[in-house]
């Protein structure tokens, strides 16, 4: 499924929007004043102001291991966080699964619980 942020900076450009940095936005009676990067400033009435993640997973080196990168960068994963390297795991926004610090907290304390913590069997 193609990623939304894609699809959409399609619509746009074919409009013939453009993409700009903002450095402000302030609430201006009815509508918002924005400050962009290039000091210039532009009056509205809706700002769509979209942020996002892309996994920083350059220079660690993983290309020489053999890891395996999806199109965008991230680590590819399995449900364990275990890489296509059997002893390399990976979590985080470097996998782009669900980039939220919860999720990774979780995903981190699964990993550590599954590597490190004997559970006696069961009888």
């Amino acid at each position: 499924m193609p990623r939304v942020s894609a699809h959409l900076r399609l619509l746009l450009l074919r409009q013939e929007r453009k993409f700009v940095l903002i450095e402000a936005i302030e609430k201006a009676g009815d509508c918002f004043a924005v400050q962009l990067l290039d000091d210039s400033k532009v009056s509205t009435d809706l700002v769509m102001y979209a942020t996002g993640r892309t996994p920083n997973s350059t220079e660690f080196g993983l290309e020489q291991l053999g890891v395996e990168l999806d199109r965008e960068g991230a680590i590819k994963i399995n449900s364990d966080c275990q890489t296509n390297v059997p002893s390399i795991y990976a979590l985080g926004d470097v996998t782009n699964r669900v980039n939220l610090t919860p999720v990774a907290i979780a995903d981190g304390m699964a990993l550590a619980n599954k590597l490190y913590v004997i559970i006696p069997a069961r009888k």
